[in-house]
């Protein structure tokens, strides 16, 4: 088989597999809920930890060019 006709299968069916997958497991009710507890982690972490990274980035982009980079850039 070509390499495109395997990529265009790969394309299809892993997701399907991987959902397939999620709800063999999600069939235990833990599982989903662990699942909801980790995204809602996840949000409460990125609106914490996310606004001050985002307000540097803003912060370092109204910058000129040239001063964006320092020796605390890499």
């Amino acid at each position: 088989m070509s390499l495109v006709k395997w990529t265009l299968i790969g394309l299809l069916v892993l997701p399907a597999a991987e959902l397939f997958a999620f709800f063999l497991v999600a069939a235990l009710l833990w599982a989903a809920g662990l699942f909801i507890a980790t995204s809602i982690a996840g949000v409460l972490l990125l609106r914490r930890f996310g606004r001050a990274d985002l307000d540097r980035l803003r912060t370092a982009f109204a910058r000129p060019a040239w001063q964006r980079w320092s020796a605390e850039s890499f």
